[in-house]
């Protein structure tokens, strides 16, 4: 076995060694930037306090710096997976729109939805077969900083449950959870008994100081997907993981073209599981104003919306007056990703989103059906920990803002980037055995 601090052996045999992935500078940085969100942003200092646009700028600058230096280093530009390349490009995008914006003297942009996926985009900058992934090593690294990502949400929300006066803003951002719902997935896929039922623990404390129908939701569907995938059952997990990726995309035209329908299922479905079920309080009429707020937006422009460099919110306060009582401008921010994207960029920017999670899906889910039988576990859970971590996601982002929080959405992100280079990596050794066996020889008639 190699040392860990000199790389891994090359799978072809050649001379020199492959740099760890836990080593890299991403990795490290990614790592750090994530526990001090959780930790820090008890508080709330890195998403609304005075401090947050100064760590937000540091954060893009960091990450610019490190795609900078994968671009330089090697030199290259990886095709293997479109996923990276298209959040790159809706970064590029938006960041023009952002521009053009400042010049007329119009501070609104969707940039910041583009920010964290900056981190998955440097995947695209290092070629297959450039660093290895010890799957044990990172796979005890995401446990554990989901574990501490998961009791640091469970801390802010009893603090304030109980109303103590620690914070910058009075509730908390209920899709932090998605930390939650990712931790007990990876103890699952880990299978630690233990550490399941420590995730359990904190998922149904949660739930009591913070009701939350989505975190009751994406905790039933991912941790029974996580245990398909665990048990090879391949069918279950790739219809669950496209069928999810396709509601979400689906969700913002079903809401355009249906919207009266859909509405009512949304609100008798909330109210059961908040009101009924978790004894909260259902916010569905305010979602459901705002979206069909939002939707009006593609009157001007079906194909391409407002290209990225419109504003994210809607006037509410124009439909409810009293919504300026508690925002004076009234304006509100759109509670789906996805009814976002399609209100920004219209049909052809919902499509290349759709492509960007298909490809997500597409290069994991043929890594993993290229294993070896038996072998590589901690990479198959690695891998399958982004699957069911997609699929979270797309719950969450459907009916939440979840990308504009780059600050919460930038684990998941980070997830993705270190499982595309795992995948990259089995996909490449797959083809690399498949062309020294050579071709099968065709058998001759007698």
């Amino acid at each position: 076995m190699s040392n860990p601090g000199e790389g891994a052996p090359r799978a072809d045999g050649a001379a020199g060694f492959i740099e760890l992935f836990d080593r890299s500078a991403i990795y490290r940085f990614s790592m750090a930037f994530a526990a001090f969100v959780f930790v820090a942003d008890i508080t709330n200092v890195v998403g609304i306090s005075p401090y947050s646009v100064a760590i937000k700028y540091i954060y893009t600058l960091a990450v610019g710096i490190l795609l900078y230096h994968y671009f330089s280093r090697f030199a290259s530009i990886s095709i293997a997976s479109a996923g990276p390349l298209l959040a790159l490009t809706f970064f590029v995008v938006t960041g023009i729109g952002y521009a053009v914006n400042l010049m007329r003297g119009i501070e609104v942009s969707y940039l910041t939805a583009f920010t964290a996926p900056l981190v998955f985009a440097a995947a695209a900058f290092i070629p297959a077969g450039k660093f290895a992934v010890d799957g044990a090593r990172v796979c005890r690294d995401l446990l554990m900083l989901l574990l501490l990502g998961s009791v640091c949400y469970l801390v802010e929300a009893s603090l304030k449950r109980f109303g103590v006066p620690v914070s910058y803003a009075p509730e908390i951002e209920h899709v932090k959870s998605i930390v939650c719902v990712m931790g007990l997935s990876m103890a699952v896929l880990m299978r630690s008994r233990r550490w399941v039922l420590v995730f359990l623990a904190i998922i149904a404390a949660s739930l009591v100081v913070r009701p939350s129908s989505t975190l009751l939701v994406a905790a039933a569907l991912c941790a029974p997907l996580a245990l398909a995938l665990r048990n090879g059952l391949r069918r279950t997990f790739i219809t669950v993981s496209w069928g999810a990726l396709v509601l979400a995309a689906a969700t913002p035209w079903l809401f355009c073209w249906f919207f009266d329908s859909i509405a009512e299922i949304a609100t008798s479905g909330e109210a059961y599981l908040k009101e009924g079920l978790l004894e909260g309080h259902s916010n569905t009429d305010f979602r459901l104003e705002v979206f069909r707020l939002a939707l009006r937006s593609l009157d001007d422009s079906l194909l391409f919306g407002q290209g990225l460099s419109g504003n994210p919110n809607v006037d509410l306060g124009a439909a409810w007056s009293w919504w300026r009582e508690i925002i004076p401008d009234g304006m509100a921010l759109i509670h789906s990703d996805w009814l976002v994207v399609v209100s920004q960029a219209g049909f052809v920017g919902a499509v290349l989103f759709f492509l960007m999670f298909a490809s997500i899906l597409k290069i994991r889910l043929r890594a993993l059906a290229a294993l070896p039988a038996g072998e590589a576990n901690e990479i198959s859970s690695l891998l399958s920990l982004s699957i069911v971590g997609c699929v979270a996601f797309f719950l969450y982002s459907s009916f939440n803002p979840v990308l504009p929080l780059y600050h919460i959405a930038h684990g998941f992100w980070f997830i993705l980037l270190v499982s595309e280079i795992a995948a990259k990596g089995v996909v490449s050794a797959a083809r690399g055995r498949a062309y020294a066996a050579g071709p099968v020889p065709t058998p001759q008639p007698a």
